[in-house]
């Protein structure tokens, strides 16, 4: 008499056959788990049977900074964030999400456009693109950041809000969007005329001293063993001051208004790095260089832009991360 067994394990096969297998994005391993990473759109297949207990990372592009005339603009928002890592949360507080199981099929997924920092003078930037992943029933979406507004507007909404603009008594912050992000600051009608930081994964957009406005922390996420942090939102900047730094997870810092240093792009996501401080240059020099962008598949919010170099301080592209225990 002989006796047999089937060994159900976590990203296995619940029935019998061949043993699932799945292609897209990257592919790699970390410690127990194949990982899929997709920075770009693209196909995440199953084959031979259905996958259990997958868990997923999906961060939609941050949003654009918003445009002054020598007058500060905000920082936009972080994309949304989704998360269903054990043992974590989703962006703006929520609890980690379900894994999901996805049957022996083809599925569709899409990795969302940083948006554009505006082109017009005091215009508000534009929202990022939404990042995707089919399933077997619903779609997980996270939403693009919101637009940064511009000197005399206010911040768009999206996965994590855009900041306001810094005209007249301040305009208001986006709002985020539930179980994604966090709402942008108000902008400071003030003598420094500071506009408001893009709220992030983690955490509203920041007031900080000499009413320049920081933006929100992104949330630190190891889903491919890597301890990074993701959807930072991006700095405010100044009039007459040192304009907002941008939020850990590839949030870029405002451009200075009346300096001539200004911040560099967005980090890519972790590590003390990803926090972009506006560098004090100068008196009245006119534009610099290396405008705070969010740092690529970061999905960090641009810094806002209050020089003539409009349409430089794009947001982060998204990213969409799969793991399953091998």
């Amino acid at each position: 008499m002989s006796f047999g067994y089937q060994v159900l394990g976590f990203g296995t096969s619940a029935t019998t056959g061949p043993r699932p297998e799945a292609t897209g994005g990257t592919k790699t391993t970390s410690g127990s788990y194949t990982v899929h990473t997709f920075t770009s759109s693209g196909t995440f297949q199953v084959i031979n049977n259905a996958i259990e207990n997958i868990e997923y990372l999906v961060v939609g592009g941050g949003g654009g900074g918003g445009g002054g005339s020598y007058t500060g603009s905000a920082g936009a928002g972080g994309g949304g964030l989704r998360s269903s890592l054990v043992g974590t949360n989703s962006g703006g507080g929520a609890s980690a999400e379900s894994r999901v199981t996805l049957n022996a099929a083809s599925y569709s997924i899409t990795v969302g456009a940083g948006g554009s920092g505006t082109s017009v003078s005091g215009g508000q930037g534009a929202k990022g693109g939404s990042s995707v992943m089919q399933t077997t029933g619903t779609a997980i979406t996270s939403q693009g950041g919101g637009g940064g507004g511009g000197y005399n507007g206010a911040g768009m909404n999206g996965g994590s809000g855009g900041g306001g603009g810094s005209s007249g008594g301040g305009t208001s912050g986006g709002s985020g969007t539930s179980g994604q992000g966090y709402a942008g600051a108000i902008g400071r009608g003030t003598s420094n005329y500071a506009g408001g930081g893009g709220g992030g994964a983690a955490g509203i957009g920041l007031a900080l001293t000499g009413d320049a406005s920081g933006g929100g922390p992104g949330l630190q996420v190891n889903i491919d063993g890597n301890n990074y942090y993701w959807a930072g939102g991006g700095g405010g900047t100044g009039h007459y001051t040192r304009s907002g730094p941008g939020g850990i997870g590839g949030g870029g810092g405002g451009n200075m208004c009346n300096y001539s240093q200004n911040d560099g792009s967005g980090a890519a996501p972790g590590g003390g790095s990803a926090i972009n401080a506006g560098q004090v240059g100068a008196f009245f020099p006119g534009a610099g260089s290396n405008l705070g962008s969010g740092g690529a598949n970061s999905g960090g919010g641009s810094g806002g832009c209050a020089t003539s170099s409009y349409g430089v301080n794009a947001g982060g592209s998204g990213i969409v991360i799969i793991r399953y225990l091998t």
